[in-house]
């Protein structure tokens, strides 16, 4: 079948749709009130379990990272390996490079490793995080096998000027500061945000390898970096924006615990990335043009045997429109991704890679309480078509507080050019792999109550995810080579829940909890594999996970609590070798103080592994004790 004939018969099929419920004769039902400036998230990902971080839970951590704020405050189980180690998401018992992350709709998995270190990503440069769970790839395209992490950055701002001044101290040298300027003027405003951290990560520990009490070495880490926008409203209909971050990292990588040696290696990450967008709204439809470059430098040196640079370049261009057809909502899109790569283990090769997708999707209202929302992607990977991506959305309505709703979809991810290209170090990459391909299903009931006073919500999901060609590294005649070599099923039950209880004024109670309940086991293994891996638990996957925090607000006081528990997780694939589950507490206090006029201060005093627990969050890689955090906040306006 020709890519033309497939792409004509997805476009068919989809405005056969839109033309049916557009042209009924029946009584046109409005959907619910939704902007036309929305986020594709937003308007066309019904069914979907979409969990938003807190704006009080952001701010409690705003000199933080992305890694622990998500570590705490969401379902996502996250894969660290220390304090300044590589920090990676997996959602629902998949893989590191199942979950992408966007900023301002871009996608900035790596092209060489296919994830991205949530370490380097300062939560001040960030206003809206949100996670998408389950498979996305007919919305998100490559790499959303088990979810996306949505980043948002605010493009317009309040009339005036206004400034934010951030000053951290905490143990073991933490040192934290951040300054946010923003203006506006008629229809030009802006804004910048620049940060630097650094810390010595010296902390205690107990080495269960020797049995004696010593300090983290070489764990040293210093950042700095800068975030600037750029937004014209012409009118109310066309507005134009522009975003440059850059960042500049080097992070010191101490040993295992496990090791003999001394630790002196080090990784320099330093990228530039650039967005520019128009927006065009009218009454009834939308348009959207963004193009993006992504340029990442990375650095690897051991001091002793090992050095390693790598670059790659990413540009990334999409055209996007939304319209209105009475009770219908139409998206139809097309994203062009170009990769391309330079690193000393490619044995001189400089790979490229170009990708372009279709894609489009129907939301539509059925039965006055029935919405659907209906999605497909095909995409042109160089010369070769992978699999059409389809799905299907749905939220029921019962009553104004119960609902029930499902989705079914299939994703895909295309293997990274280190999975294809690589050469050296006793590994070889393999230039005939094929995508992973996933399908995922699940089934939740959401119950949401308004009382006196206080607003009640729960939700619980069950969800199935089979990924077949999974790719992995095995040894063959002493050579790692990555291959397809195993399917994937994981199942497993979520329940997420929020209480919020107003007191009075400028007085709350807000509580949140999580809980995670995830079987993820290898249901066939391929020649090549270990045939003792088989229906055992994919490594570092708690089978359970829960999380839980609690914000007292009291006129300018607010005190917050947080608890995440960690079950045990495998560290070998048969399953013979564990990792303790671990209970780890955490506690802030702040206090804000008006001054004159627009005039602000915020005192801000956390505590860290409240408890003092003894933990890793990966095998050898141990993890602070208690750790004291103090930081003063000055806002104007």
């Amino acid at each position: 079948m020709s890519i033309w004939y497939r792409i004509l018969l997805c476009a068919a099929a989809l405005l056969y749709a839109c033309n049916l419920y557009a042209q009924e004769d029946t009584t046109v039902v409005v959907l619910q009130e939704v902007s036309i400036s929305g986020s594709r998230l937003d308007q066309f990902a019904a069914g979907d379990k979409v969990e938003a971080v807190s704006a009080i839970s952001r701010e409690q951590s705003e000199y933080s990272n992305l890694a622990d704020v998500l570590s705490n405050y969401s379902g996502a189980n996250i894969r660290s390996y220390g304090v300044s180690g590589l920090s990676t998401p997996s959602v629902r018992g998949t893989g590191s490079n199942h979950t992408a992350v966007f900023w301002e709709g871009v996608n900035l998995q790596s092209p060489t490793n296919g994830s991205l270190d949530l370490v380097l990503v300062p939560v001040t440069f960030v206003d809206d995080i949100s996670l998408q769970y389950g498979g996305a790839g007919s919305l998100f395209g490559s790499g959303t096998l088990g979810g996306a992490i949505h980043l948002n950055t605010l493009s317009r701002t309040p009339d005036g000027l206004s400034l934010k001044l951030h000053q951290q101290l905490g143990s073991y040298g933490q040192q934290y500061t951040g300054l946010n300027i923003n203006g506006r003027k008629n229809k030009v405003s802006g804004s910048i945000r620049v940060f630097t951290h650094n810390a010595d990560n010296d902390f205690p520990y107990f080495n269960r390898y020797t049995q004696n009490e010593e300090n983290q070495k070489n764990a040293q880490i210093d950042q700095h970096g800068i975030l600037a926008g750029l937004n014209y409203a012409h009118n109310s209909e066309n507005q134009v924006s522009a975003k440059y971050w850059y960042q500049d990292n080097l992070v010191h990588i101490p040993d295992a615990a496990s090791g003999a040696g001394v630790a002196k290696a080090t990784q320099a990450d330093i990228f530039h990335r650039g967005v520019i967008k128009w927006q065009r709204h009218l009454p009834g439809y939308k348009l959207n043009l963004q193009t993006a470059f992504l340029h990442h430098q990375l650095n690897y040196d051991d001091q002793v045997n090992i050095s390693s640079a790598s670059v790659s370049n990413s540009w990334i261009t999409e055209a996007e429109f939304t319209k209105k057809l009475r009770s219908v909502w139409l998206d139809a899109g097309v994203n062009n991704t170009y990769d391309e790569a330079e690193v000393d283990s490619y044995a001189g090769n400089i790979p490229s890679r170009n990708m372009t997708g279709l894609y489009m999707a129907v939301r539509m209202l059925m039965f006055d309480d029935l919405e659907m929302t209906v999605g497909i992607r095909e995409t042109l990977v160089g010369s070769a078509l992978t699999p059409v991506m389809p799905s299907l959305g749905m939220n029921y309505t019962i009553n104004r507080s119960l609902s029930l709703k499902s989705k079914l979809a299939r994703s895909y991810r295309v293997p990274t050019f280190n999975d294809l290209y690589w050469m050296g170090g006793g590994a070889r990459g393999n230039p005939q792999l094929e995508p992973e391909l996933g399908w995922s299903a699940e089934l939740g009931t959401v119950l949401q109550k308004e009382l006196d006073n206080a607003t009640v919500r729960l939700e619980l999901t069950g969800f199935s995810n089979i990924i077949s060609q999974w790719i992995q590294w095995i040894e063959v005649d002493r050579v790692w080579s990555p291959v397809n070599v195993q399917k994937i099923w994981a199942r497993g039950l979520e329940v997420e829940g929020k209480y919020e209880y107003l007191l009075g004024n400028k007085s709350s109670i807000r509580l949140w909890g999580s809980y995670s309940y995830t079987q993820s086991t290898k249901i066939e293994i391929d020649e090549g594999g270990n045939p003792a891996e088989l229906d055992k638990q994919v490594i570092y996957t708690p089978i359970h996970q829960g999380k839980a925090s609690a914000d007292i607000l009291y006129q300018n006081l607010t005190l917050s609590i947080n608890q995440v528990y960690v079950g045990e997780q495998f560290t070998s694939g048969d399953n013979r070798r564990t990792l303790e589950s671990y209970t780890i507490s955490g506690a802030a206090l702040s206090y804000a103080l008006r001054l004159t006029g627009d005039h602000r201060l915020r005192f801000v005093g956390q505590v860290k592994n409240l408890l003092d627990k003894d933990y890793e969050v990966r095998n050898a890689r141990p993890m602070p004790g208690r750790n004291y955090h103090l930081s003063i906040i000055y806002q104007f306006k």
